[in-house]
């Protein structure tokens, strides 16, 4: 992966819509000198790329979302002949999409899971496509494309979860998997709780990718039914804020849930896998 943020300087901030005019002027005329007695500005970027991951100036991964999904099309294209291939087992082709294209759209997720749902259900989107593609569920001519099979069908056939409950795993098993490392502890102790810090977080919108560990302690990821709550409850793109009650119930009465929340779950890894997270089980 190429990255850029070496050779250039990069400003985070938050919105400057109430900023004052002198914070918008000091903003405007920021740079950095290679030294102290050089007048040779650093160059300035909005965004920029490290380990292949594209950091924007507000942390909103709206263009990475975009060069993610660029990139995965064009490992399915490359792959189109595969996929509708008709006489191809449909486990081949979803074994195929889960190793070729589905590693894609989730790199560097522990990153940037702070996604709106509309950003999101890009990438639903997409995999919905793929997986009609590797089943075979699409509409037919011979129905004069009418005949219309629903999501949940897909997913059934297809027996693989929804890709934002994968993130969400992956994430589970990569903190997991760097709080063993107890040898290196400017590896494992950024995951180990601050809750007074996070919590206002959450009013402000800059969210560290630490802070999942309190998100999903706290049901503000995943609900008591299991449901993505982060990415089906309606949020601004560019609001990163996370105020919504935990403990969310589908149809609960004042919340606005957005898009189909169609997937398929292995309940007995999930319940597996929980008993290695220990901010689970310390939540009950």
């Amino acid at each position: 992966m190429f990255n850029d943020i070496r050779n250039s300087s990069k400003l985070f901030r938050n919105s400057l819509t109430y900023a004052s005019r002198n914070l918008k002027r000091n903003w405007r005329d920021f740079h950095i000198v290679a030294n102290e007695d050089s007048s040779e500005r650093i160059p300035h970027k909005k965004c920029v790329r490290y380990l292949g991951v594209r950091l924007d100036e507000r942390l909103q991964f709206n263009e990475y979302v975009k060069v993610a999904l660029e990139s995965a099309r064009k490992a399915f294209m490359s792959l189109r002949r595969l996929f509708y291939a008709p006489h191809l087992s449909r486990k081949v082709k979803i074994i195929c999409y889960l190793t070729l294209v589905r590693p894609v759209l989730t790199y560097g997720c522990a990153i940037w899971f702070n996604l709106s749902a509309s950003q999101m259900e890009k990438i639903r989107i997409f995999e919905k496509k793929c997986l009609r593609a590797c089943t075979g569920l699409n509409r037919t001519a011979s129905s004069n494309c009418e005949h219309y099979l629903t999501n949940e069908v897909m997913y059934a056939a297809a027996a693989v979860p929804g890709i934002d409950t994968v993130i969400v795993r992956l994430i589970r098993n990569h903190i997991v998997r760097s709080a063993w490392h107890g040898e290196y502890p400017w590896v494992s102790q950024p995951f180990y709780p601050n809750d007074g810090y996070f919590e206002k977080t959450l009013t402000t919108g800059f969210i560290p990718p630490e802070a999942f560990v309190y998100l999903d302690r706290n049901g503000l990821i995943l609900d008591s039914a299991g449901d993505p709550v982060m990415y089906h409850i309606h949020r601004w793109a560019t609001d990163k804020r996370i105020e919504y009650p935990p403990n969310l119930t589908v149809g609960a009465p004042g919340f606005d849930w957005r898009y189909s929340r169609a997937r398929t779950i292995d309940i007995k890894r999930d319940e597996k896998e929980k008993s290695w997270y220990w901010w689970l089980r310390d939540a009950g």
